[in-house]
């Protein structure tokens, strides 16, 4: 149930304090029985399984209910030995609150892992953890905290599948799409403009260029109202880009020329609590 290793410290937690005078003999006797092996390590041992049928027996044997309260005390149990390196645990402890049914913090857990497979450029990865846990979240009740927190993630998705995925994949489309009707509802235009920055390059490399260029004629719009310079160079250089490929030469010159007018230096664009998004 704690997983193909585990150590002494993370059981006596985990297990009810009546087995903690026994644990030694109790390894004792699951080394002799060929069950598991330890591997001495600086500061204490760790234990792993010798084979995943023994450990899913084991598991097996339990009741769902011992089952769901063993992996909430479990996922307790790492927070509390690993607080001051919790981020080389995320996984295992969203794990653990996934199947303990505590889903709340089995999404906190699981953007964590996504947040940081993205640092660590493993953008498949990062994928993966964010869909895991836009789908667990969306279980919970729809409340206007769960919306703010599902468009953080489905935008935070759609800019980690563009590097695994490709702009152009559908799934790309689907999250920013998806994030862009949390924007509107629970955002700030500045978020929105960087969301649909991102759908608008989907239809170009699409080459669904009519519909690009009407997003692009929006954007546009938006910029200029925003009156915000790093808004106008995606919005100018994002049109130009459709206009090149409909073979209108002189209005895309026209836009890179806006462009240029504009300052070298762009100040930071605030995005509100949707993060970098401005990135996809």
């Amino acid at each position: 149930m704690i997983g193909k290793e585990f150590t002494p410290s993370l059981v006596k937690l985990v297990a009810p304090p009546e087995f903690n005078d026994r644990l030694d003999a109790m390894l004792a006797d699951l080394q002799a029985g060929d069950f598991v092996y330890e591997e001495p390590q600086a500061g204490e041992s760790t234990y792993y399984f010798k084979h995943a049928l023994t450990q899913e027996v084991a598991y097996s044997s339990l009741l769902g209910e011992r089952r769901k309260l063993l992996h909430e005390r479990t996922a307790k149990a790492i927070e509390q030995l690993h607080a001051n390196c919790i981020d080389d645990c995320v996984t295992a402890v969203a794990h653990h609150y996934g199947r303990s049914g505590n889903v709340a913090k089995a999404v906190e857990y699981l953007n964590r892992a996504g947040m940081q497979s993205a640092r660590r450029a493993a953008y498949a990865e990062a994928s993966e953890r964010l869909s895991q846990g836009i789908a667990l979240l969306l279980t919970l009740p729809a409340t206007p905290e769960r919306d703010r927190q599902e468009l953080a993630m489905q935008s935070a998705l759609g800019q980690y599948l563009i590097p695994s995925k490709g702009v152009a994949a559908e799934e790309v489309k689907v999250a920013l799409e998806r994030a862009r009707d949390l924007a509107v509802e629970y955002g700030t235009e500045e978020d929105v403009f960087w969301i649909v920055f991102g759908i608008q390059f989907h239809y170009i490399v699409r080459l669904e260029l009519t519909t690009a260029r009407a997003i692009g004629e929006r954007q546009l719009a938006l910029a200029e109202r925003l009156n915000h310079p790093a808004a106008q160079m995606g919005a100018y250089v994002a049109l130009a880009q459709t206009l090149l490929l409909t073979g209108e030469l002189e209005a895309a010159r026209d836009l890179c020329d806006r462009a240029m007018t504009l300052p070298r230096e762009l100040p930071d664009f605030p995005l509100g609590d949707i993060g970098d998004a401005r990135a996809m």
